[in-house]
């Protein structure tokens, strides 16, 4: 589980962009700190309306009809319209993020450096338009595909979990190892994919957050062993962290404590 976290509220454009967008350091620890704090309630929103239609013995047939047969049955009509506006709008911003993250990646990392390196501002800001569209258009012709699964954001999770691995090995190597090499890195992010494919083929039977915890361990071997015959020294090309860059001030450390013994009660008390 900690490898889907890690990757998701480190390492994951769609959700780093909103700290990056900070005006310092300090401001986006505010902010994560303020997001785990949130965040914490999420469970109870999330899980409550699955143990309420069970208990209810709600007449459903797939576990995600589990939270709207709760609202249609037991919310009123006024709060019922505040509920569904609420739901929209936090779709609505997580497709926004997504689709804005698309096409930074697309424009940027790919047609600048492979289809036009010299392109103006007003080229990139077309160029992300039409990808963003395109994104949007892949996205809608994929929801046919999912009607068929039992639940959504388990088999959202278990595609994600093909690339998150190799992702946080990148990142994790990328930064705290000096002697991480480009083609150790390359190499993990090419063998991701079939990795995780190979794994889900021939072990299929293992949790998939277990088989993400096989593939990142072998990603990591990967990644120092190809490292270690490279180069015996620290790579040209690693990244020197400016000394103090992770210090964290008494509020923060605080809130962060906060969140920790909230987690701990939780945890004791439901699980």
């Amino acid at each position: 589980m900690w490898i889907a976290n890690l990757y998701y509220w480190g390492f994951n454009q769609y959700i780093i962009q909103r700290a990056l967008a900070a005006k310092d350091i300090r401001e986006s620890q505010k902010g994560v700190v303020t997001a785990a704090m949130i965040k914490l309630f999420v469970p109870f929103i999330v899980v409550l309306p699955g143990i309420a239609a069970y208990v209810l013995k709600a007449d459903i047939t797939k576990a995600d009809q589990a939270y709207p047969w709760v609202i249609n049955n037991f919310v009123t009509s006024g709060f019922k319209g505040v509920v569904v506006a609420a739901l929209v709008a936090a779709i609505g911003s997580s497709i926004c993020s997504m689709v804005n993250s698309a096409s930074t990646i697309y424009t940027l990392d790919i047609h600048n450096i492979f289809f036009k390196k010299n392109a103006s501002e007003a080229s990139q800001v077309r160029t992300g338009r039409i990808a963003s569209l395109v994104a949007l258009v892949i996205g809608a012709l994929m929801v046919p595909a999912l009607k068929n699964f039992g639940q959504i954001f388990q088999y959202i999770q278990e595609y994600t979990g093909f690339i998150s691995p190799g992702i946080l090995v990148v990142f994790l190597f990328g930064l705290f190892w000096k002697r991480t090499t480009t083609n150790a890195a390359l190499a993990v992010v090419v063998l991701s994919l079939p990795l995780s494919w190979g794994l889900q083929h021939f072990f299929g039977e293992i949790a998939f957050l277990h088989r993400m915890g096989i593939s990142f361990l072998l990603l990591s071997a990967m990644v120092i062993g190809i490292s270690m015959v490279e180069s015996k020294t620290d790579s040209t090309k690693a990244i020197h962290l400016p000394k103090g860059i992770f210090h964290t001030d008494k509020t923060f450390n605080f809130w962060s404590l906060v969140v920790i013994g909230f987690l701990i009660l939780i945890y004791s008390v439901f699980y």
